[in-house]
This record gives structure tokens, C-alpha cells and sequence, in this order.
């Protein structure tokens, strides 16, 4: 979960550090039109999801969102207009990171249920800190790499929500440290 908010949610931050050299070589002025399209598409994607999740598991939002997010940064790539970069980067970005955030929150509260406030507290802290970080990591990666190798690099790590979403692997982790943690307090 903290690694998902460092990694997936700075995508805002970093989109004009790893497009630019894109948009340099394009005819492409109208940068605000692909960010506000992918707000508004998270936020609606947030919404529904917000009613699904009651019928479905967190974890399967949390993975296909990861997905749909790793695979629209992919496509985006290879864009060559205006239109392609609303579709791969605004839409399908936009509907992966809306299908992951309020999933990733809900797998939190499921896992942490002594100390919940103090796991929300790391996560936005985890948030913060992607906010910050992520986009010098992204300017360093691209003055030394090409534009879309940055992009496949963004795209590992826009997959760290999968390794989130399974159960075995990141949150039974998490929920037995912190039960160890409690038993050792307790």
C-alpha cells in the first residue's frame, strides 16, 4: 500500500517530466486538456468503484487497476497525437488509478484493524513522500535514458499494485508483521 502511493499516485506530477521530451518534438500545446481529462476520469472511476467494491474484492480492484494503469502508460509510449495521448494516458491511467485508490484503502482498513488510524497516517505519508521524490527520480531517469524507456520504467513501477493486491504476497505480510508487533506490545 505505501509503495502503491509512492509509485502510482505522483503520475500527476510526474506526467510533464515524462512527456516533455515528447512534446518538444511535437506540435502538442494543450498539456492541461490530458491532465484535467485524467482527473476527472479518476474521480468518476473513484465513484464507481466506491459501489462496486461492496460486491467485489479490494484486491481484485487494486490488481485490474494496476493493470489497466501499467498497460495505458505502456500504449502511451508510442503516441503520436493529441487524441492518442487523451486515450492511453488520460482515459485508461485515469481508470486505473481511480479503480486502485479507494480499493487500496479498503485493503488497508480490512488488514489493520488495532491501529487503524496509524496505518492511514503512513499511507498519506507514503503519498506525500511519492509527491516528492517521484518526480526527481523521473527527471533524473530521463536526462539519462530515452523517453520511452522512462515510460517502461514508470510502467514497473505502476505495477507494484499488483504484488499489493495479492494477498500472499504483500498483505498477509503486512497484517502478520503488525500482529507480531501487537503481540510483543500487548
Amino acid at each position: 500500500m505505501f509503495f502503491f502511493q509512492i509509485f502510482n499516485t505522483s503520475l500527476t506530477t510526474i506526467f510533464q517530466i515524462i512527456y516533455e521530451p515528447f512534446l518538444a518534438s511535437s506540435s502538442i500545446y494543450n498539456l492541461n486538456l490530458a491532465t484535467n481529462i485524467f482527473t476527472i476520469v479518476s474521480n468518476f472511476t473513484i465513484l464507481a468503484t466506491g459501489f462496486l467494491i461492496r460486491d467485489l474484492s479490494a484486491k481484485h480492484f487494486v490488481i485490474i487497476g494496476s493493470c489497466v494503469l501499467s498497460f495505458g502508460l505502456a500504449c502511451s509510449a508510442f503516441i503520436s497525437s493529441l487524441f492518442q495521448l487523451i486515450f492511453t494516458y488520460s482515459i485508461l491511467c485515469g481508470v486505473g488509478i481511480g479503480m486502485m485508490n479507494p480499493a487500496a484503502f479498503v485493503a488497508v482498513f480490512s488488514c489493520f484493524s488495532a491501529s487503524r488510524n496509524q496505518a492511514i497516517g503512513f499511507t498519506f505519508a507514503a503519498l506525500g513522500f511519492g509527491q516528492l521524490t517521484m518526480p526527481l527520480v523521473v527527471k533524473i531517469i530521463v536526462e539519462n535514458l530515452s523517453y520511452r524507456l522512462t515510460i517502461g520504467i514508470v510502467c514497473v513501477f505502476a505495477l507494484v499494485g499488483v504484488l499489493g493486491g495479492k494477498k500472499k504476497m504483500f498483505f498477509f505480510l503486512i497484517e502478520n508483521f503488525h500482529f507480531e508487533i501487537l503481540k510483543r506490545t500487548c
